[in-house]
């Protein structure tokens, strides 16, 4: 997501994961990516970001038999939420669209009776699943899956001494490249007002992550044509593609510092437009840092950097172009300092960001 740090809320910015962190061969836990890496399941590409609507990777876990598959767990800060996604073997043949919802739905309906199982062995109870919905999802050119969901909630009985614990749930499930996605978010039930909708978002964002590999290749030459020449018209219909792109892209959250509105406000009056083309170069410079890590300060320093670029290309164009503030920001990249220089600005400071 991209924000602006004043709390005005704009469309996100996608990110394409080059560099990930490959899931680990053999059995057992393992952690979550280093560098703010995305996890990538090498057997099927489908790659998952660290940080999912709210959420934080908290590591994974390949199971000891492979039919099970390989699970990617996320958590609340509190602890409250919990999310996991799991990633195992489709047997069944599903080369055609209609194969692939009569598989996906399958497995909806199997989980389903595992649930029912545990219901009757008194693991939980007050199982209540409501209609399910099914969407199609890109795996390719000319090529999609389904996704089916199921909202659901139970009284869970944990071990002797516990209480009994009632919560809401969504499970998702898709078919890719050969392998089942199983998704479930986890929310306490007297959390419902907001857990209900947090829950239509989270695995909203796990189909687009899912799209994710196989949309890259049009942003990367989006990207490429806009450091050719990021003033042209060519460069800003980049920059506009980019961001049309990452409308909703699971993998990047930005915030934009007021201050470059207000910089490239005083810019204007001698570079027409300079608003805008600042705003696109940090939007670009976050997308790039984005394609290999969700670091923030990797992402916050890649973005005041392509922004500090632009402010002197605008110089070379004209000559008498001279912001103070712009200035010491080319400074402070030029050192290096550019996180820091970001994170003492008003709008960021004042705000904790």
């Amino acid at each position: 997501m991209l924000r602006f740090a004043a709390l005005v809320l704009l469309p996100s910015l996608c990110c394409i994961a080059a560099e990930v962190e490959k899931s680990p061969g053999a059995p057992g836990d393992f952690p979550k990516p280093a560098k703010g890496s995305p996890w990538k399941h090498e057997e099927s590409g489908i790659q998952l970001p660290q940080k999912l609507g709210g959420l934080t990777m908290q590591g994974g876990r390949r199971h000891d038999t492979p039919d099970l598959g390989v699970s990617v767990r996320y958590a609340s800060e509190d602890g409250s939420v919990r999310a996991e996604v799991n990633v195992y073997p489709c047997k069944q043949p599903h080369g055609t669209e209609e194969e692939k919802l009569k598989v996906v739905s399958g497995e909806a309906a199997a989980v389903l009776g595992d649930l029912k199982k545990m219901e009757k062995e008194g693991a939980c109870s007050k199982l209540e699943y409501g209609e399910g919905e099914s969407w199609k999802v890109s795996t390719g050119p000319n090529e999609k899956t389904a996704f089916v969901e199921v909202p659901l909630s139970c009284v869970v009985h944990e071990s002797a001494g516990k209480a009994a614990r009632p919560v809401s749930s969504r499970l998702g499930v898709t078919v890719v490249s050969g392998y089942f996605v199983k998704v479930r978010y986890i929310y306490p039930a007297d959390r419902k007002l907001e857990g209900d909708p947090a829950s239509v978002v989270w695995v909203k964002k796990v189909r687009m992550a899912i799209s994710e590999p196989f949309l890259r290749p049009k942003v990367e030459e989006a990207l490429k044509k806009y450091h050719q020449d990021p003033l042209s018209d060519e460069g800003v219909t980049a920059a506009g593609s980019v961001a049309a792109y990452a409308e909703e892209s699971p993998f990047v959250s930005l915030n934009i510092p007021l201050e470059i509105v207000q910089w490239g406000g005083v810019c204007e009056k001698v570079a027409p437009d300079s608003r805008l083309h600042l705003l696109r170069a940090f939007i670009v410079g976050g997308v790039e840092a984005s394609m290999k890590s969700q670091s923030d300060d990797e992402v916050i320093a890649a973005g005041m950097g392509v922004t500090a670029e632009l402010y002197q290309r605008l110089k070379k164009q004209h000559t008498e172009l001279n912001v103070d503030d712009m200035e010491k920001l080319v400074e402070a990249v030029d050192a290096r300092k550019g996180v820091e220089f970001y994170k003492n600005l008003d709008s960021i400071s004042k705000k904790g960001g």
